[in-house]
Formats: C-alpha cells, sequence, structure tokens
C-alpha cells in the first residue's frame, strides 16, 4: 500500500501536541512544587530560627540576671556597707582597706574566670578595695560613666554595660556597677569588670545546622557577639538593622544578611528583655540589645535543589515515556485514517479507469454518491446538550450566589453583621496607602462596650448577643457610607473614618457615645438595660503614625486611657 502525502507530517504534528499537552500540566506542577516547598522551607527554618533566637535571648538574659543576683549578694553583705562607711569616715586616699580587699578577694576566688576586677569606692569615688588588686590601676572612679550611674546623686541604681573593649586589659568585658547601701543611703559603689566569654559561648555556641550563626547587636548596629567576625572591626549595615531590630521576636527574608549579602538568606531574631528593676537608663550604653541568626542559603535550600533535581529527572522519565505512548497512540489514530485515505484513493483510481460509455462526460459515474444521513440519535445527542446548556446555566447563576454568600460571610461578622478583623485591615491597608499617597486624613475609633461581662454573667450570653447586634444598628445609622465598621472582639469594635480629620472623628465619637449612653437596649422579655462605650481616637497625617500599626497603637492606647479614667468617655491618641 502506497504511502499518501502528508501521513509523515500529520503523525509529527499529533505527536508533538501529545507530548506537549502532557508536559504543560508536568511543568505547571513542578512550578508550584517548587514556590510550595520553597515556602514550607521558610516558613520552617524562620520559626526554628526564631524560636532560637527567642531562648537564646532569654538565656543570655538570665545570665546576667545571674551575675547581677551575684554582685547583689555582695553589695548587700554588712561586711562591704561598714567597710565603706567607715573608710568614707576616714579616708586618707594612700592604702586600700584591707577588709575591703578580703572580701573582694573572697568573692573573686569562688568565681575564678568570671572576673577580671572587682572594685569598691566610697561615696565620693575612691578606691578603697580592689581585687587583684595589682589591677586596680586608678585612684577614683568618680566622673566614670559606670560608677555615675550607680551612685546616681546618692539615690542608688544597678547598671548593666555595654560589651566594649578594655584597652588596659586587652580584653572585651561587660562592667556592672552597684550602690552599697547602709541604712537605705548610698555608703559606696561596687564595680564588676566581667569577662564575656561564658556570655559569648550563651550566644554563639548555639545552632540548628551547620552553618548557623547566632549573634548579639546593639541598636546602633555594632556586632557585639559573632563567631565569624572581630566585633570591634564590625557594624552591621541599616538594612539589616531595620530588618532585624524589632519590637518582638520574628523572622524575615533578606538579601543583605551580615555573612551572605546579596543572596536570600533568613533571619530569626528577638530583642534580648532584661526586665531588671532598678535599672539605670545609662545601662547598654543606652542601646538595646536584640538576638539574630544566619544560614547559609546553601544549607537552607539544599533539600529543595536536591527535590528539584530529583523531580527534573522524573520529569524527563516521564517525558520520555509520554513520548513513547504518544507514538504508539497516535499511530493507532492515524492508521486507521491513512488506510481510509488509500481506500478512497483507490476509489477515485477505480472511477477515472472505468470505461466511458457513449456520451458519458468525464465528470459523470455509474457509481452510486455516497452520502451522510443526520439520524434522530445526532438530534437526541443536540437536545441533550441543550438541556446540558440549561442546567449548567442555572448551576454557573446557582454557584455565583452561593459564592457571593460565601464571599459576604468571610469578612463579615455573623452575629453583628458588621466586617471581620481581617478585612477590616485589608481596607484599613488600602485606606492608609491611598492617604499617604494624597495627604488624605484618615482616622480611626477603638471602641469597647463598658462592663460587657457583666451583662453576659449577669443576663446570659443571649442577651449580650442582643446588645452587640443592637449596638451595630446604632453604629450602622451614625456613620457614612465610606466609613468601615468591624467587630474585631467579642466587645470590641474599629471604625475607620477615610478622608476624616482627628476633630471630626471626635465628634462623630462623641455623637456617638451620647446616643449609646440614652439608649435602651432590650434584652429577654421586654427587659431594657443601659450600657455605655469608651473610645479611643487616632487619626493620620500625626507625625507620630508612620503606619497602620502606629495609628492603631494610638487608638487602642487612647481607649486604655478612656477606660482608666472612668469609662464612658472619648480619648484623643
Amino acid at each position: 500500500m502506497p504511502k499518501l502525502p502528508g501521513n509523515l507530517t500529520l503523525f509529527r504534528k499529533l505527536v508533538l501536541a501529545s507530548i506537549l499537552v502532557g508536559l504543560l500540566p508536568m511543568i505547571l506542577g513542578f512550578s508550584l512544587s517548587y514556590v510550595s516547598q520553597r515556602d514550607t522551607i521558610q516558613k520552617t527554618m524562620g520559626s526554628a530560627f526564631q524560636v532560637l533566637a527567642r531562648e537564646t535571648g532569654v538565656k543570655l538574659g538570665l545570665l546576667i540576671h545571674d551575675l547581677l543576683d551575684r554582685a547583689t549578694d555582695l553589695a548587700q553583705s554588712d561586711r562591704l556597707a561598714e567597710v565603706t562607711t567607715e573608710a568614707d569616715r576616714g579616708y586618707k586616699g594612700l592604702t586600700m582597706d584591707r577588709r575591703a580587699v578580703d572580701a573582694l578577694e573572697e568573692f573573686r576566688l569562688r568565681n575564678p574566670l568570671q572576673y577580671h576586677l572587682i572594685v569598691l569606692t566610697d561615696r565620693e569615688g575612691r578606691v578603697i578595695g580592689a581585687a587583684p588588686r595589682e589591677r586596680a590601676g586608678r585612684r577614683t572612679y568618680r566622673g566614670e560613666m559606670e560608677w555615675e550611674a550607680a551612685f546616681d546623686g546618692g539615690r542608688g541604681k544597678l547598671f548593666v554595660g555595654n560589651i566594649t573593649w578594655d584597652p588596659v586589659l586587652s580584653v572585651y568585658t561587660l562592667n556592672l556597677a552597684l550602690p552599697v547601701l547602709r541604712e537605705g543611703k548610698v555608703a559606696g559603689v561596687l564595680i564588676l569588670i566581667h569577662t564575656v566569654d561564658r556570655l559569648f559561648k550563651s550566644v554563639t555556641d548555639v545552632h540548628i545546622g551547620r552553618t548557623d550563626h547566632t549573634m548579639l547587636a546593639a541598636s546602633d548596629g555594632t556586632l557585639l557577639f559573632c563567631p565569624v567576625f572581630q566585633i570591634k572591626h564590625h557594624t552591621l549595615s541599616r538594612g539589616l538593622t531595620q530588618e532585624i531590630f524589632r519590637e518582638r521576636d520574628g523572622w524575615n527574608t533578606t538579601r543583605v544578611d551580615v555573612h551572605y549579602p546579596g543572596r536570600e538568606a533568613i533571619n530569626g531574631f528577638a530583642p534580648v528583655a532584661l526586665n531588671i528593676e532598678n535599672l539605670s537608663p545609662k545601662s547598654l550604653g543606652g542601646q538595646r540589645w536584640y538576638i539574630f541568626t544566619s544560614q547559609d542559603p546553601e544549607e537552607t535550600y539544599g533539600p529543595l535543589r536536591s527535590l528539584l533535581g530529583w523531580t527534573a529527572f522524573s520529569a524527563g522519565m516521564g517525558v520520555l515515556i509520554l513520548a513513547v505512548l504518544a507514538v504508539l497512540v497516535v499511530r493507532t489514530i492515524v492508521r486507521p485514517i491513512t488506510l481510509l485515505q488509500a481506500r478512497a484513493r483507490e476509489i477515485v483510481e477505480g472511477i477515472q479507469a472505468l470505461p466511458r460509455t457513449h456520451g458519458e462526460t468525464s465528470t459523470s459515474s455509474g457509481l452510486p454518491k455516497m452520502s451522510i444521513h443526520t439520524g434522530d440519535e445526532i438530534r437526541d445527542l443536540a437536545e441533550t446538550f441543550s438541556e446540558m446548556a440549561g442546567t449548567l446555566d442555572r448551576t454557573r447563576r446557582l454557584l455565583a450566589e452561593t459564592t457571593r454568600r460565601l464571599e459576604e460571610m468571610a469578612i463579615t461578622d455573623e452575629l453583628t453583621g458588621l466586617y471581620n478583623r481581617r478585612h477590616v485591615m485589608d481596607e484599613l491597608k488600602a485606606e492608609f496607602s491611598r492617604s499617604t499617597r494624597f495627604g488624605l486624613p484618615l482616622s480611626c475609633m477603638a471602641i469597647d462596650l463598658d462592663f460587657f461581662k457583666e451583662v453576659n454573667d449577669r443576663y446570659g450570653h443571649l442577651a449580650g448577643d442582643a446588645v452587640l447586634r443592637q449596638i451595630s444598628d446604632l453604629f450602622h445609622k451614625n456613620f457614612r457610607e465610606p466609613d468601615i465598621l468591624a467587630r474585631i472582639g467579642g466587645e470590641e469594635f474599629l471604625v475607620i473614618l477615610p478622608q476624616t480629620d482627628v476633630q471630626g472623628a471626635l465628634a462623630k465619637a462623641e455623637l456617638l457615645r451620647g446616643q449609646v449612653e440614652q439608649h435602651a437596649f432590650t434584652i429577654d422579655h421586654g427587659e431594657t438595660i443601659r450600657m455605655t462605650i469608651s473610645i479611643g481616637v487616632a487619626a493620620y497625617l500625626d507625625e507620630r503614625v508612620k503606619n497602620i500599626d502606629h495609628l492603631l497603637k494610638i487608638a487602642d492606647d487612647a481607649l486604655y486611657r478612656s477606660k482608666e479614667t472612668g469609662r464612658n468617655r472619648v480619648s484623643r491618641g
């Protein structure tokens, strides 16, 4: 049987189309797998680094607390108090007090690897004792920051210094200074110069993987502890400090990592909270400490690259198998068409070879014509498809209505019909962006029902729900169409007022407060009760507001002030 022209081309087209149809889902699945796995790795490692930074910060804080506790026991001993008092009375400025030296040396020897130098001064800053005695390089500490901070004009405070390089001792040190009290008065100051080896290891020795680095930095960008860099020669970039110097622990991805700049690395971070009572504001050099972590992106994303390699290999094998199957399937489909084409050609050639009778033209034929008749089954199939189309259209309309209801339920509070917290946060972001772009005012109200818990406790939760529904109706009546009303908690509400300055928001808040106060809320069996609300108002264009978190914080603080000052009032943030 001869090959017909074009059969090979059709075969190739169908094979290529089959491969493409099978390959596209593979590519899509490969891309989705990469994105999802990358997101999973980032979240998993980021959360782990966040916990590591937080626990390291807690551990460091506990170590400093331990150092302070030990020093406090020494500073509060009757022995030092008596020595400093007597030395203050009869100081001659030449020799140290032997009892003071012995007490300090005894304390230092109990902790031989912790202290480089311990100094005891009287209330004038004059050195009356030191251990070891030969390291005491000065006779007075008056005017030194740690002494002045601890003495505090005779009031006495605890002082924790920053990690600094001591040029005299040629080591990194952490200085503590504590007042020595006698009958409630400052009789002297105890200064302890610690080695930072123990603190350094408590930060840098913790890790999850092979290439982890856990570090300590001050809020001015100085890198205090790092297992790689010499700390006196390295300062963090401004971009990195903005990423990791936060009020709460967390994690992020950044391309300004201290060890791997220019590559996407994951940082966990946490502030170091000392929480020490009577701590001098001069402590830590006026800075704040932060723990943060870093890891080589090659280690972080290594499992993902390995997975992608195996996935790519599997995809290649899949394409090969798909090509073989496509060839077999297409050959099965094309072969009958090829046979049909060949048979049709034979019929044409046979007709052309028939002898012509008298009067027959070249276009006439003695064979019966082939015709295709459409039967009732096809008509029934078309009607079935029409019914299916009608059913699908009705289903589509029903699905659209259901989707609309689901979307509405997803952004509204079921009880009150107001927007929920997630939606109002999205709206606030959009309104704040619009306000900052065009310089428009934007206000918000944080609202809380006063003594709402007592309503639930006394009348039951059904009565509380009735109150919430009625107060939501009052909100709807008192605000404009553009205003955004939301219930963000049990009895907490948030109102966003676009293009409204603080004066307008305060006036609106005061009007609402008065209407709620005058309203009789109906609960079970027609019984009515009275309720009041407290409101905090904040507005954009206030120089304190840099983002929506600031705006919400100011409103919440104002609401708290309304609560603290008697409730049933409006406070401006």
